[in-house]
């Protein structure tokens, strides 16, 4: 059974009504969108951006008609993120029997100060 959801509506100075809902009804390709239209790097991982929006507690969107145009996200629910960098290569295989993976882009990058 769904949550009853809280929706309100506040007139917005373009003569438009900007719609505010506790609702999690966006979709991926929504929150894409809004995260590209703010250059927010995350907008590159549309699915994993989704799927942590809906797994949050609570989400509080604002649209504007049918159009995605604010969210707040408070808490993970069910949402667990740990990275981990071994110092070789040759170490990986023991971690991957832990349940880690490799990334697929990642790189190991440091700084040495040899003063």
């Amino acid at each position: 059974m769904a949550a009853s959801a809280t929706t309100s509506a506040t007139p917005h100075p373009a003569q438009s009504t900007i719609a505010h809902t506790d609702e999690k009804r966006f979709d991926q390709d929504q929150v894409e969108r809004l995260f590209r239209s703010v250059g927010w790097e995350s907008a590159g991982y549309p699915q994993r951006l989704h799927r942590a929006l809906i797994g949050s507690d609570t989400v509080f969107s604002a649209w504007d008609g049918g159009r995605l145009v604010e969210l707040v996200r408070d808490r993970y629910r069910d949402y667990f993120f740990l990275e981990v960098m071994p110092e070789e290569r040759a170490n990986a295989p023991f971690y991957e029997r832990h349940g880690f993976r490799l990334m697929e882009d990642g790189a190991a990058m440091q700084i040495v100060n040899r003063g």
